[in-house]
């Protein structure tokens, strides 16, 4: 859960996830808003910030143009203890065909190239943060505790609780309109690669309808058993200014949990169930691996659903550091074709196809570079292939830098291939397509 306890330093938790202005979700996001929150006045308790983003984007049969206008306003009291915010804002979309051929409808059948304007709220919640206990009510982007069953904007309570090497995660609420896969952040819509009709049912157009509660008990192995962490080695002494710091191995359990989760659907009055476990553990190379499995119950689909990510950091002695990623996301069935039911995972595998828990099995890796200095310049490659169903690959090349303290300018690039059935088509026909985007965000 994300504590807000200094209104100048609050970082705002969700994205804003659209075809021509993605924010990269994880590992973090992109948007500058949170950065900029500004009390009224010195000694004031309420602070704001906005962001401004202008977002052109190139793809081989169109292109696209968005603009959007985020504002945000927080109040925290004097105690850090209470603390409301709220934030929403506006976007103004054109995609137009690039050819001769004109771009493909929308569900209601309404030429894409028209101007769309969409007005969103990202958060909206009260938040009640004490040394051992925290509460978040209202619209807020949550997470549940666990790798990734739940990455979503929820109306509804969370509540935290460490006891000791304990942390227990409660989570209840409801995915309606604000949801990060409709039409205000979703992006599939926007391409034409896969069907998008699968990703549209998930969460409702009314509000109560897809509901979600979650339980999640976490263990600190280090702290409960104070374990030390066992050497490997002798720590390698580095010379070179691109040589990293520390490369000393270790070997131990970092921690583990154990989770329950249900969805339920009034539509058709189905409830989704899950429980599994959890464990992180740090392996020698100072490498981190990551791994949950969920056993799903669900009439006619059950199944058991594994993630599991290995990570390598390196910091350099002249202040930069890179980080590597690969990872699996997978089932097997246990009812034959069973299908992962996990409604508001949102992982966002890939810059513009975003896969998730409906595309698995997956694998995905990644290598990102932080250059030192004030700019805070980075590149990052990133891969994703889907093995089954349309079959997916995208590769991204990421830009990314800092100016005048207020704008963030990061360049994309993007190759896709994947097998999708064209409309009134019998067979699968192999599709490739190009992205190219720049993303200015200026806060203010």
């Amino acid at each position: 859960m994300v504590q807000r306890r200094n209104a100048k330093t609050m970082r705002v938790s969700s994205c804003i996830l659209f075809m021509a202005g993605i924010v990269f979700a994880q590992p973090e996001c992109r948007s500058v808003l949170g950065a900029h929150l500004t009390p009224v006045d010195h000694d004031s308790m309420f602070s704001w910030a906005g962001e401004l983003v202008e977002v052109p984007a190139y793809m081989e049969d169109r292109l696209a143009t968005n603009s959007m206008l985020f504002l945000g306003a927080d109040f925290t009291s004097p105690s850090k203890k209470h603390n409301v915010y709220v934030e929403g804002g506006v976007k103004v979309s054109l995609i137009s065909s690039s050819s001769a051929e004109p771009v493909e409808l929308n569900k209601k059948g309404q030429v894409k190239g028209a101007t769309q304007i969409l007005f969103g709220a990202r958060e909206a919640f009260y938040q009640f943060s004490g040394s051992k206990n925290s509460i978040r009510l209202g619209l807020s982007t949550t997470q549940i505790g666990d790798y990734f069953l739940v990455n979503e904007r929820v109306i509804g309570a969370s509540y935290v609780q460490t006891l000791g090497s304990v942390k227990i995660d409660v989570t209840a609420g409801t995915v309606g309109p604000p949801a990060r896969m409709t039409d205000f952040c979703g992006t599939k819509r926007l391409t034409s690669l896969v069907n998008k009709e699968k990703y549209g049912s998930a969460v409702s157009d009314v509000m109560g309808e897809t509901n979600l509660a979650a339980a999640v008990v976490r263990w600190d192995i280090k702290q409960l058993f104070a374990i030390k962490p066992v050497s490997m080695g002798d720590e390698f002494q580095a010379s070179d200014e691109f040589s990293p710091i520390e490369t000393k191995p270790n070997l131990a359990i970092n921690h583990v949990g154990l989770l329950y989760y249900q969805e339920y659907d009034t539509r058709d009055t189905t409830q989704n169930s899950f429980f599994g476990g959890l464990m992180q553990t740090d392996l020698p190379f100072s490498m981190t691996l990551k791994n949950e499995g969920v056993y799903q119950m669900a009439q006619g689909n059950a199944a058991i659903i594994h993630y599991g990510t290995l990570t390598k950091d390196f910091y350099w002695n002249n202040a930069s550091n890179t980080s590597m990623q690969v990872g699996y996301y997978g089932k097997y069935d246990i009812d034959k074709n069973a299908a992962f039911l996990a409604s508001f995972s949102n992982l966002f595998k890939g810059e513009i196809m975003r896969l998730d828990a409906i595309d698995v099995p997956i694998v995905f890796s990644s290598v990102r570079h932080n250059f030192a200095g004030t700019r805070k310049f980075y590149a990052q490659l990133q891969g994703v292939r889907q093995l089954y169903a349309e079959q997916i690959n995208e590769a991204d090349l990421e830009l990314g830098a800092d100016f005048f303290k207020h704008l963030r300018v990061v360049g994309i690039g993007s190759y896709i291939t994947s097998f999708a059935v064209p409309e009134g088509g019998t067979a699968p026909t192999e599709k490739e397509d190009y992205v190219g985007k720049l993303e200015l965000r200026l806060g203010f």
